[in-house]
């Protein structure tokens, strides 16, 4: 037997993964506005943590598009073109595009991907 507390924290409540949602793609958003305007700290303070999220999910392929960008250019840290070809590889196999285009524009991570496939 689960109390209401117990309930409202379960990882399964429909309402608390609605609001989870809502809040990562609030953070998605401002994070891609801060990295149009090139406030490149910002960004990665609203993309990072959605990044990090174990989820197969558009929004978390996004937020890991853009963070791979920012490391290949050095955009708001120092470049680390590990730390690029590892994002932008996490946001090919969760289905975003421009990952796949950048990644062969570039010539990047072609090995990485050629020994995921």
């Amino acid at each position: 037997f689960m109390d209401n507390s117990t309930q409202l924290n379960s990882e399964k409540n429909p309402i608390l993964q609605f609001i989870k949602r809502i809040t990562r793609q609030s953070h998605l958003r401002k994070g891609i506005a801060a990295y149009s305007r090139k406030q490149f700290s910002q960004a990665k303070e609203y993309l990072q943590p959605i990044c990090d999220l174990d989820l197969y999910d558009y929004d978390v392929a996004q937020a890991q598009y853009y963070i791979g960008i920012m490391y290949f250019y050095g955009q708001g840290s120092q470049r680390n073109l590990k730390k690029a070809c590892l994002y932008l590889n996490k946001a090919l196999q969760r289905g975003d595009d421009r990952a796949a285009s950048f990644i062969l524009n570039n010539k990047l991570c072609l090995a990485a991907q050629q020994a995921n496939s």
